[in-house]
Parts: structure tokens; C-alpha cells; sequence
């Protein structure tokens, strides 16, 4: 919890230690396409009701997916943003799935794929991913491929958010005008919450493949130029002078 009574705002971030490397063998983008369908419908919130109700009461809400995690934020006024924590604890306890939410979904990132391919940008990431990690793990995309998309069906989706999307395998973030007291709100809603059996350590991380490796690719009429290079984990002595080192330059 982050204290700051300098506006009556409060921002809830619920981060799941699952992201795309978790996505099964042939499944690139499951873990994204779960982030999609959490706002689709669970049973207090029928499919748009969230992004309706957040809209009513006069905040933003928004989400998205990392290699390491899956982030779901809510940003509310201080007199009501424990509606957040309950969308997310009914949402966390299970989704509907709905066929015809599920393909329109598809259709979604179906074309959000052809987006990043069309980016110089970030088909040269995409591109210098796959050169420094292998395919199993940072190397895939995030979004994934169209092949594995077309094949992810309702029951991967619920298998992955059972198995990930439990409170033992979140991080509540609770910021602004709060107090101590917030925390044990949240800590008595989510009691008795259901757990996962998340996976996700150490062992998964993945680092770097050694040596220069250099790769061209013609896209686009302006020249680009991406350096990727190893780094620290978030837990060394050196990755934060690294990331105010990283701001300057």
C-alpha cells in the first residue's frame, strides 16, 4: 500500500505472476487472451457490464500482459473504489466464457496480431526476441501467432486462470487516498479466496543466449536500429541504477 492524500483518488493494480511464458506448448497468447476475457463476463458481471459500471462511477480501468505477469488496474474515487476489489475478487473466483464473446475476442487479437506485424517497431522487437531467447519461453510473442490464437478454445482459458489466477499467486497494489485500514479490507474479502497452483519461479527464468548475434530486416522506409542486451534481474543491487542510467540516456 502507497499512501498519497494529495487527491481523493485511489488506484488498485492486481498483478498475477503469470504471463506469457506460462503459456502451455502450441498455445502462444493464452495468457493474453485470458486478460481479454476477464472483462467478458463472470458471474456478477455480465460481458461489458465492468467496463459499463466503471464508466458509471467515474473511473478508467485497463490491463495487460508481460512475459512474467498479467496486470489488472482501476483507477476510482476514494467513496468508491472497493467496487474494484469486488470485480476483481468475482472475476478471480471464475469466468463464463461465453462461445460467442470467446470468438469475438479472437477476432480481436486476430487483428491486433496483423498490427504488430505491420509496426516496424515491433516486428524488429518481436524479431530480436526470438534472436536472444529461445521459443519456449521470452522468445514467443506475447499476443502470439494466428495459428496458436485460432486453436485456443474455452477450456484452455478456464485451465489457465484456474491454475494461475488464484490469490496465492497475486499482488494487490493499493495506492492513494488510503489508509492502513484498506489493507484489511482486502485482506477480508479475499480470505478463504480460491488458490491456484501457479508454477512460475525462478527455475522458468530464461536468460539471454551468449554471443553477438546480428539480424536485418527491411520494413518500413525510415532506419532502425534495436540493441538488446542482458541485464540484471529486478532483484540485483544493480538493476536500479541501471533503470535511472537507462532514463538519463
Amino acid at each position: 500500500m502507497l499512501e498519497n492524500r494529495r487527491a481523493p483518488l485511489v488506484v488498485t493494480a492486481l498483478f498475477y505472476r503469470a504471463g506469457s511464458r506460462d503459456d502451455p506448448a502450441g498455445q502462444g497468447g493464452l495468457a493474453h487472451f485470458l486478460e481479454h476475457m476477464m472483462f467478458k463476463g463472470s458471474e456478477g458481471y455480465p460481458a461489458g457490464e465492468v467496463d459499463r459500471l466503471t464508466q458509471a462511477w467515474g473511473g478508467t480501468n485497463n490491463a495487460y500482459t508481460t512475459h512474467d505477469t498479467t496486470v489488472y488496474t482501476f483507477s476510482f474515487s476514494s467513496d468508491r473504489w472497493r467496487q474494484a476489489l469486488a470485480i476483481e475478487l468475482d472475476r478471480q473466483r471464475g469466468l463464463t466464457l461465453d462461445p460467442a464473446e470467446l470468438e469475438r475476442e479472437r477476432g480481436v487479437i486476430q487483428e491486433e496480431l496483423r498490427l504488430y506485424e505491420d509496426q516496424p517497431w515491433d516486428s524488429l522487437e518481436k524479431r530480436v526476441h526470438a534472436e536472444l531467447f529461445s521459443h519456449r519461453g521470452y522468445g514467443r510473442p506475447i499476443v502470439g501467432s494466428r495459428k496458436s490464437v485460432a486453436s485456443i478454445g474455452a477450456r484452455d482459458l478456464d485451465a489457465f486462470h484456474r491454475r494461475h489466477y488464484g490469490a496465492d499467486s497475486a499482488i494487490l497494489v493499493l495506492a492513494g487516498d488510503v489508509g492502513p485500514e484498506a489493507l484489511d479490507l482486502a485482506g477480508r474479502l479475499f480470505e478463504g479466496a480460491r488458490t491456484g497452483v501457479s508454477e512460475s519461479s525462478e527455475e522458468m527464468l530464461e536468460r539471454p543466449r551468449p554471443g553477438v548475434r546480428r539480424l536485418e530486416q527491411r520494413k518500413g522506409e525510415v532506419p532502425r536500429l534495436l540493441l538488446g542486451l542482458p541485464a540484471p534481474s529486478a532483484d540485483d543491487p544493480d538493476y536500479a541504477p541501471l533503470r535511472l542510467l537507462y532514463a538519463v540516456l
